[in-house]
């Protein structure tokens, strides 16, 4: 959907998994490599950086231990940044009673919104529109720049459970398929779909993140 062009240049990703809870056990320490960073973070950093294209990315980070027993993080937000690159948001906290969607995407034709349940979308085809060259003189009654916008939509539903979110087991399908893929890469030499370079590169981010991030 995002190679279509239909939302444009895309300009900004946020990512969100939003959830309300408190954590006591193991993955809330420190001492045992606890933390959201480690526990679901590569996971949304995974997507982002899909999005994100080729090129080592800026990073920005903020983690904070909200609700948890243990002395990890249970919030973490970082922002991914780049020239010629969408601005990515990357959102994953405990501390929040109204989650937000999953997926927005923002372009410069219109934009997409969703869980893994239903995603959404609206662009403006503007080829269809009058050109809008600047106007420095003040309109005759002082009002701001108008013009309807002919919005077209559409939408998806996954026909199988592809995403089981944040916290929860993984879904069937997707595990089916990472050790068929496996399977084909041992026995039968088929190219590797998750390659050492691209895990690698997950973790220069998370690095990146770690030593940039304060922990409040």
């Amino acid at each position: 959907m995002i190679n279509s062009g239909a939302r444009g240049e895309i300009q900004f990703i946020r990512i969100c998994w939003h959830g309300f809870k408190r954590r006591w056990d193991w993955q809330t320490s420190k001492s045992m490599g606890g933390g959201t960073m480690n526990n679901n973070g590569p996971h949304l950093i995974d997507h982002a950086l899909e999005f994100f294209g080729d090129g080592d990315p800026g990073v920005w980070c903020e983690m904070r231990r909200c609700l948890c027993s243990g002395d990890a993080e249970d919030h973490l937000k970082i922002i991914l940044t780049g020239k010629d690159k969408p601005t990515i948001d990357i959102e994953l906290s405990d501390v929040f009673a109204y989650g937000q969607d999953r997926w927005l995407v923002c372009g410069t034709r219109g934009g997409l919104r969703g869980n893994a349940d239903k995603l959404e979308w609206k662009w403006v085809n503007w080829e269809s529109m009058p050109p809008r060259p600047l106007q420095m003189q003040s309109t005759p009654d002082r009002s701001y720049n108008f013009e309807k916008l002919d919005w077209q939509t559409a939408t998806w539903q996954p026909e199988i459970q592809a995403d089981a979110g944040g916290g929860a087991a993984p879904a069937p399908q997707p595990v089916l398929d990472l050790y068929t893929d496996l399977f084909k890469t041992i026995r039968l030499g088929a190219p590797q779909v998750i390659t050492p370079e691209s895990v690698r590169r997950r973790v220069v981010v998370m690095e990146k993140a770690r030593k940039g991030g304060g922990m409040y």
